[in-house]
């Protein structure tokens, strides 16, 4: 089973980090989607990978989901965290 990792952009107010194994969530933890965006999503992957044992080397997949413009900066620095995760 695959470790998936999906970042959601909800609503230009919240991120919500989804960790799921193959169908199965596993956990999720959400946060406020403020000027600290990349300090909050660097820091709240660290702890939702960390509480449950997994390494980052393990995740086979990272997504980005929600409804926020392609054009924004909140897209761009989860665009930009999830080519750092994919490429390790």
């Amino acid at each position: 089973m695959d470790n998936i990792l999906t970042i959601h952009l909800k609503n230009k107010v919240e991120c919500e980090l989804e960790l799921a194994k193959g169908e199965a969530v596993l956990d999720t933890l959400a946060f406020p989607l403020d000027i600290h965006f990349d300090t909050m999503l660097v820091t709240s992957i660290d702890k939702i990978l960390k509480k449950n044992r997994i390494e980052t080397s393990s995740l086979k997949k990272v997504n980005i989901a929600g409804f926020v413009a392609e054009s924004s900066v909140a897209y761009h620095i989860a665009s930009s965290v999830k080519a750092a995760l994919e490429c390790r």
